[in-house]
């Protein structure tokens, strides 16, 4: 798959209508990716990992323990991650619409299943600890998976967040979109794919940096400009981009801790609504 071309001149002109949309959403001018609204909107992603990297514990994994189920368990605790104020958006983990819909469904029955459970560790094994070939990593599960794509982005995305991002094949389909950059994503899940992904988010960096007046932009920013683009035109076309903290003076933007506790009521109330009269631990 060759690069999609991107023109700068639609960079700039994105960029011009993400400025406006950033500032009636939130009542404050767009700064950069680590203050003002951006940072408070997307700033919890490197959290999310950290932690999820403090669970995962990859580093004291070795090859005795393939099969055994412990790291299985670390990365499940590395997806279902709601802490405090933190939660994990990144992927769609909660059992919102029936156990079965989970996106690590697979990972949740290889617990009991002893093949399974040792070809899927085999598989993280050589993902976090080996020197396995990612492509072939990413390829076998997908296969498993069923093309679980933004699963598998996550787990590339703990490996290494200077390579890899977090994907939502729906939302950065629109954004490309709207940046004249003519990929997609949606049911697309390859490795081949989610290369072009990751470079073509590396190419629009200096781009950014360029039209946002910013000495550098890093991979997850480039990440975060396109869903904050695609966001904030969808709140708009939906008549919600103006909230009740946005349509006065003195407006302000949610911080990132009240973003992720709002999320994590959301989640505890789908969990219930789904229990469908089973035990609920919360």
């Amino acid at each position: 798959m060759s690069n999609p071309t991107i023109n700068p001149q639609s960079v700039r002109n994105a960029f011009d209508r993400f400025k406006y949309l950033v500032k009636k959403r939130s009542g404050y001018p767009f700064i950069s990716f680590d203050k003002g609204p951006a940072a408070d909107w997307e700033n919890y992603k490197p959290r999310v990992r950290k932690y999820a990297l403090s669970v995962l514990a990859h580093d004291t994994w070795n090859e005795d323990v393939i099969g055994s189920g412990s790291i299985l368990s670390n990365t499940i605790k590395a997806i279902e991650i709601q802490s405090g104020d933190l939660v994990n958006n990144l992927v769609d983990w909660q059992n919102r619409f029936g156990h079965a819909k989970r996106i690590h469904y697979l990972f949740l029955e290889a617990q009991q299943k002893p093949f399974l459970r040792h070809e899927i560790e085999t598989l993280l094994f050589g993902l976090y600890r080996g020197n396995e070939n990612e492509g072939e990593i990413f390829e076998t599960f997908s296969n498993l998976t069923k093309k679980k794509y933004r699963l598998q982005a996550y787990l590339f995305f703990l490996k290494d967040m200077d390579r890899f991002m977090p994907i939502h094949p729906t939302g950065f389909d629109r954004a490309f979109h709207e940046l004249e950059i003519e990929f997609k994503t949606r049911s697309q899940c390859s490795w081949e794919n989610y290369s072009t992904f990751n470079e073509t988010l590396d190419r629009l960096r200096p781009l950014i940096a360029e039209v946002a007046g910013l000495d550098s932009v890093r991979l997850i920013d480039a990440h975060s400009f396109c869903w904050m683009l695609y966001s904030l035109i969808d709140k708009k076309s939906k008549g919600k981009l103006i909230t009740s903290t946005t349509s006065h003076k003195g407006a302000r933007s949610l911080g990132s801790r009240e973003i992720s506790i709002i999320a994590m009521r959301e989640s505890v109330v789908n969990t219930l609504k789904n229990a469908n009269g089973q035990t609920v631990f919360l």
